[in-house]
């Protein structure tokens, strides 16, 4: 009964960590769960535990960024092209 128990536990866990979680934080952050599962595999294999604690924060922080100053330049751009038609 007790092995029943701890194997039903391990692929309760097994399911979450590597299904669930990822399509909800990637849903949540917008971020394709493939992207998240490789983001923590590859923070965890170069930092370690601690690679994977700031792993997700770190990506969605940068994503937002580059995404900013992208929708400026085009800003800025299409500005200046206007600026000079007229």
């Amino acid at each position: 009964m007790v092995l029943k128990i701890i194997l039903v536990l391990i692929a309760v866990q097994l399911l979450e960590s590597n299904l669930v979680s990822p399509h909800v934080m990637g849903k949540r952050l917008n971020l394709h769960p493939l992207t998240v599962i490789i983001i923590l595999m590859a923070a965890g294999s170069i930092y370690g535990f601690i690679g994977i604690l700031i792993a997700i924060p770190f990506y969605s922080v940068v994503k937002v960024l580059v995404k900013d100053f992208r929708r400026f330049y085009r800003l800025r751009t299409r500005k200046s092209l206007l600026s000079e038609e007229i």
